[in-house]
């Protein structure tokens, strides 16, 4: 069980491990000493692996629970490609997204793309791509 801070109630409101002095001769900034038992090493493992696993399995069952919403949205942006908060709102509550004229400040993504793979395309002056030299 996860408490309401983010404490686990097997391990507690602990700080395991020290932190190491400062920067100096190549130690890491952010390194911390093990100051704890193999023992209390694998109980922190399986708590961190428990909590990590609850949260992936609630994500899961949101976005099973939300299928609508979340297929609703992707299609919007695949669309629309941006979303405000009132398109937002009316996808949520089941309603039609509210058409307003859009601004394209630059490119789409989509054009973006076709660009990009035009400039790929090989010219020729004889039209279409070149054939093979067989001989």
């Amino acid at each position: 069980m996860v408490c309401e801070y983010g404490m686990s109630d097997a391990l507690g409101p602990l700080a395991y491990g020290s932190e190491e002095g400062s920067v100096f001769l190549g130690k890491d900034y952010n390194s911390r000493q093990q100051d704890y038992s193999e023992q209390t090493a694998r109980e922190i493992d399986q708590e961190v692996r428990r909590i990590i696993q609850v949260q992936y399995d609630a994500v899961r069952q949101l976005l099973a629970d939300k299928k609508d919403r979340v297929e609703a949205i992707a299609k919007a942006l695949m669309e629309l490609e941006t979303l405000d908060a009132t398109e937002l709102k009316a996808i949520f509550d089941g309603e039609e997204i509210p058409r307003k004229e859009r601004y394209a400040v630059a490119s789409t993504y989509a054009e973006k793309d076709k660009k990009e793979k035009d400039k790929r395309r090989v010219a020729s002056i004889f039209g279409g791509t070149p054939k093979p030299v067989v001989g």
